[in-house]
């Protein structure tokens, strides 16, 4: 079934849309279609679309009870209004079978004087079983109806009191109302005085119905109930013959109206004045005269719905005309939205709708939750079935999740960016810190770990001191013992397919297999996590990236992971592999502050429209690609001041649960890796490799080649050893002729980048990503010269 609604006064062609409701929203129905299609009915009017499909999620305070609704594709728990408090998200109820409620009510309102007589006439039986003496009773009738009209005064009064109609200042104001209060309580007062007098009569005479005493008594306590009972019919009869408009009006004058949200009309003032205007309409300058604006604003028809608080700020929907925006201008109006909100731009953060280019969330944050530092959330939120940790909290709140493994799929590939000082060890710390805690129960009751780490860091590892007895091996700090830990480590991954093509297996419908399709570490084994850390130095040698790209090629689905950390995700910081960059970015991306417009878009492929350039200079400020729909928004990697804690106990007692190799797995590495582990464990740097297996080593330093590619990269056109020496001086890196022939060499042989005809030299058509590698080269050259 469709429902069709004609749009609100006011609304946009177009754009359907009701007042309170989210974007969309045509009409509030308690019937609708779910997400699957199926017709469902709920307990109360949903908001539905112009299909009838439900328009909204209802988020309620969770101390208040008060409840909004915001769109579905909201991201994020909103704050209440009132309160500050993080709301909860409430399912859509059914409604019960039958509508007890509205039966009872019609049931009860008018019996109520039945059930009082039946109380009345078990007080009576209650007395006159008791033997209390008639004098006390009788003597308790003035002090109860005394008792009875002061109670009756405050609890009438109360409402009236806090809704502003009566004040206890002013004991005169109103005194139409306070005399009706006062009528109706001296009503109860005589009512009870009554009650306790026919009590007394009871107490006195006996509910005896065969004596004529017992007539008598009876017929007071009748008498006294059918007074009220009275008084309660004709009030209920007069209410309902009252006509329905005088009651709309006594309802409308006694309810508090709602108040309007100062900062919601801020931000909807400057939104309307400074950025949604069109081209002659009036606007209000910021002088406050009327004026005629001479031009569209920058988010011409654009309006601001579902606004609600956020911590240190607010949030809301942005609906564009149909077919007038799309993501990208929403996001490039960044800079005007924080200006006129008269922020900065770091503080906006736009995140496109997945399902609809006319919409984007708008958050716009002073102070965040991630304005200080976010600690662990510690060993419990680990999800060992699911393979999942958090690691990262958003500026709305929420965590972003780091996946250790994902079932049925494999390992995803790691890729940790960042300048100097971003945060990218202590990242990278934090993940050591979730393999070292993830694991599970076997059957036995026994713990096992199901990470094992290796490192090679050309840095010894300095960053990572208290994990480095915990690693399954020593670190490989040398461009040989790298290659040679790569090599085993690959050894192991080829054993693997060979035993998931083999191994088998009942699947979930109970079927005897043979063969899986990824590796289980519940089942199987740990995983094999290899981090490099200053990943571009190892890089740089032309055999250890195609090694390393090999490998990434491979080891996701026999439980091997890799974790690149360095300075940029460009190509000269992966080895000129593009292949391996392309294998990072589509597993978990975490980016820090960087210095180059090219890395947020080659970082994330596309998938997040962000610039990493605009993070604060914060400490583990970053952007994280994860999942299948990533979240466009500034987060923040969790931290620990002293990860030594999660590592050793007070007593400096090793504590978490980090995976053992079994001895398969030893044995495959191979007597290279034994021998190299056993010199290592005895004295550090004693291993020497074999002399013929050892990879040649660079003839040139990387500056160098980088240097040279730089030049070259923004070159006209061709160039000879003269002109190319000149530019290199020119640019402030002078090298030796010697030096820059074998960087040449470099380039034109070894990484394809560079041809040479008759002498003269220029960048291969291979060599250019797009237009954009000039801009590439001589950004990271300009950012190596700084440092």
């Amino acid at each position: 079934m469709t429902v069709t609604a004609t749009p609100p006064a006011g609304q946009m062609p177009g754009q359907p849309g009701r007042q309170g409701a989210p974007a969309g929203t045509v009409n509030m129905s308690s019937s609708y279609y779910d997400a699957a299609g199926r017709r469902r009915r709920a307990s109360k009017p949903v908001p539905v679309n112009d299909q009838g499909y439900i328009n909204g999620v209802e988020w309620q305070c969770r101390k208040t009870k008060a409840s909004k609704w915001l769109a579905l594709t909201y991201k994020g728990a909103p704050a209440c209004e009132c309160c500050n408090v993080r709301m909860a998200k409430m399912p859509v109820k059914a409604p019960p079978l039958l509508p007890w409620s509205d039966l009872w009510s019609a049931i009860n309102l008018p019996l109520r004087p039945v059930w009082a007589l039946v109380t009345a006439g078990g007080a009576a039986v209650a007395v006159d079983a008791a033997d209390v003496p008639a004098l006390a009773l009788a003597g308790t009738v003035p002090l109860a109806g005394f008792a009875a009209k002061w109670a009756a005064a405050r609890v009438l009064a109360k409402p009236h009191y806090k809704t502003g109609r009566l004040e206890h200042e002013d004991p005169d104001g109103d005194k139409r109302l306070r005399s009706a209060i006062a009528r109706s309580a001296r009503g109860v007062g005589y009512t009870t005085a009554g009650g306790f007098a026919a009590l007394a009569a009871v107490a006195a005479l006996g509910v005896d119905p065969s004596t004529w005493a017992g007539r008598i008594a009876m017929a007071a306590v009748g008498l006294a109930w059918l007074l009220p009972a009275a008084s309660w019919w004709r009030a209920r009869r007069d209410e309902r013959n009252r006509p329905v408009e005088v009651q709309a009006e006594v309802e409308a004058e006694e309810r508090p109206q709602p108040k309007i949200d100062a900062v919601e009309a801020d931000v909807q003032h400057r939104w309307r004045n400074k950025l949604s205007y069109r081209q002659g309409d009036q606007i209000i300058d910021d002088t406050g005269a009327r004026i005629t604006a001479p031009r569209d604003g920058r988010l011409a028809g654009c309006r601001l719905d579902d606004w609600h608080k956020l911590p240190g700020g607010w949030s809301g929907t942005i609906v564009g005309p149909i077919g007038v925006f799309e993501s990208e201008k929403f996001e490039a109006a960044r800079g005007a939205i924080a200006s006129a909100m008269s922020m900065k731009k770091s503080m906006i953060t736009i995140m496109p709708d997945s399902e609809d280019e006319n919409l984007a969330q708008v958050m716009a944050q002073r102070t965040s939750p991630i304005t200080d530092t976010v600690r662990w959330a510690g060993p419990d939120s680990i999800d060992v079935v699911k393979g999942t940790a958090p690691i990262v909290q958003y500026a709305d709140g929420e965590y972003g999740m780091y996946e250790i493994y994902r079932p049925d799929w494999g390992v995803p590939q790691v890729a940790v960016f960042g300048t100097t000082g971003s945060g990218k060890s202590e990242t990278l710390n934090m993940l050591f810190t979730i393999d070292r805690w993830a694991h599970y129960v076997d059957e036995h009751g026994q713990k096992h770990g199901i990470v094992a780490n290796f490192l090679i860091d050309p840095q010894q590892g300095q960053s990572f001191a208290p994990f480095l007895d915990s690693l399954a091996a020593p670190v490989a700090t040398t461009i040989e013992e790298a290659t040679m830990l790569v090599e085993a480590l690959t050894a192991e991954m080829l054993r693997r397919n060979r035993y998931l093509a083999r191994v088998e297996y009942v699947d979930e419908r109970g079927r005897k297999r043979r063969g899986r399709k990824w590796w289980n570490p519940l089942v199987d084994g740990p995983i094999l996590s290899l981090t490099i850390d200053e990943a571009h130095a190892f890089l740089a040698d032309r055999a250890f990236s195609a090694l390393v790209t090999a490998a990434g090629r491979m080891w996701r689905k026999c439980g091997g992971q890799l974790r690149i950390a360095t300075h940029t995700p460009l190509l000269t910081d992966l080895g000129g592999s593009m292949a391996l960059r392309d294998m990072l970015t589509g597993g978990w991306v975490w980016v820090g502050r960087t210095a180059n417009s090219l890395s947020g878009p080659t970082a994330f492929n596309g998938r997040l429209p962000v610039d990493p350039r605009t993070i604060p200079q914060a400490p583990g400020m970053a952007y994280v690609l994860a999942g299948a729909d990533p979240k466009p928004m500034l987060s923040r990697a969790m931290w620990e001041p002293d990860f030594y804690d999660w590592v050793f106990d007070a007593d400096d007692q090793p504590i978490g649960f980090p995976a053992v190799l079994p001895q398969v797995t030893l044995n495959t590495f191979g007597p290279d890796y034994a021998a190299w582990v056993s010199a290592t464990t005895a004295e550090a740097g004693s291993w020497t490799p074999d002399v013929k297996a050892a990879p040649k080593k660079a003839a040139v330093s990387a500056n160098a080649v980088d240097a040279v590619l730089a030049v070259l990269s923004v070159a006209q056109g061709p160039l000879d050893m003269d002109e190319l020496d000149a530019a290199l001086k020119g640019a402030g890196t002078p090298y030796a002729t010697r030096t820059v022939r074998d960087a040449l060499k470099v380039l034109r042989d070894e990484r394809a980048l560079v041809v040479s005809f008759k002498g003269r030299h220029e960048l291969a058509p291979q060599g250019r990503e797009g237009d954009a590698v000039a801009a590439e080269q001589q950004s990271l050259f300009d950012a190596e010269t700084v440092e």
